[in-house]
């Protein structure tokens, strides 16, 4: 039986958690609408204008770098968990 490092569990514990909280963090923040008092001219009269584009608040922002950095922790583990088999049995 091979032994599993404490790095390497530590380390998908982490990565996991990093990914599950920065999710969570994103559909909480995106749940409630966000606005922005912006004004530069008055538009043609009896037209609407809506604004292109998603608008990200800072904790969207920080559950989504929670997310990447989470995932690449991730791929981290499974690269070296992939590596380590194949060394052992080539």
């Amino acid at each position: 039986m091979r032994r599993v490092h404490h790095a390497v569990i530590v380390t998908l514990v982490i990565s996991s958690v990093l990914v599950i909280v920065g999710a969570v963090v994103v559909a909480v923040s995106n749940s409630t609408p966000t606005t922005v008092g912006w004004f530069a001219y008055q538009p043609m009269a009896g037209s609407l204008l809506l604004p292109d584009g998603v608008l990200l608040t800072g904790p969207a922002i920080a559950g989504a770098v929670g997310v990447v950095l989470g995932l690449v922790g991730l791929a981290g583990v499974a690269g070296f968990a992939l590596g380590r088999r194949r060394s052992a049995g080539g």
